[in-house]
């Protein structure tokens, strides 16, 4: 294996340790249910080096309901149209298809 590719792998390994662990103490330190959700959202832009990310929970009508972002301008409010119109992005097609 080339070492360039050595490093870049041990360094998103190293971002990726980073994240669980600062999830971790989120976890042990946090109960107010919607500032954890908040905080893991803020923990996986900041820590894991992601643009952006959200949690959502689908309902028994297979509606998304965004409940936590990080990292959006924006831009999110035309993908929190799409999903008020059950028109979801190909990403989460597939975690629907799991």
């Amino acid at each position: 294996m080339d070492s360039d590719h050595e490093i870049k792998n041990i360094k998103r390994l190293n971002l990726v340790l980073r994240a669980f662990r600062e999830v971790g103490r989120l976890l042990v330190t946090q109960n107010d249910k919607q500032k954890l959700i908040s905080g893991i959202c803020n923990i996986l832009v900041e820590k894991r080096g992601y643009y952006n990310a959200w949690i959502g929970l689908l309902d028994g009508n297979e509606r998304v309901w965004v409940i936590a972002q990080s990292g959006f301008n924006s831009q999110f409010d035309k993908m929190r149209a799409r999903l008020r119109k059950n028109e979801f992005t190909r990403c989460i097609q597939k975690t629907f298809e799991s």
